[in-house]
């Protein structure tokens, strides 16, 4: 009986101890997870000017965050910390961008001000 109860024990403190570990990808909450709807340029700066330093293919997911002046930085999906200078370049903020409503509307609250970006 005491065997049995020991055992339980430890399943108990095993499961408690797995449940309090996160995920991998838990830590990446920051940004918009977004996708582009044709082959796409990603820019070194904000603006259509500057070099093209890569493209994203249609259907290519990426993750949006710091947008100005309707320009997007953009990130690996695996990126783990929010920080510009880690952004692969610069999207413009058009059509092309593929959103759910929830991410519509956080985009229109943060250019409203709403929201600090």
């Amino acid at each position: 009986m005491r065997r049995q109860r020991v055992f339980i024990l430890f399943l108990w403190l095993s499961l408690g101890f797995f449940l309090c570990i996160p995920a991998p990808g838990a830590a990446q909450n920051w940004g918009t997870v977004m996708s582009v709807q044709a082959k796409t340029n990603i820019r070194a700066d904000r603006s259509m000017k500057s070099r093209i330093t890569g493209e994203l293919k249609a259907g290519e997911k990426i993750r949006a965050d710091f947008l100005k002046n309707d320009w997007y930085a953009v990130f690996n999906l695996n990126e783990k910390n929010r920080n510009e200078a880690k952004a692969l370049g610069y999207l413009k903020d058009d059509d092309w961008i593929v959103m759910n409503t929830d991410q519509r509307l956080a985009r229109a609250k943060q250019r409203a001000g709403l929201l600090s970006g």
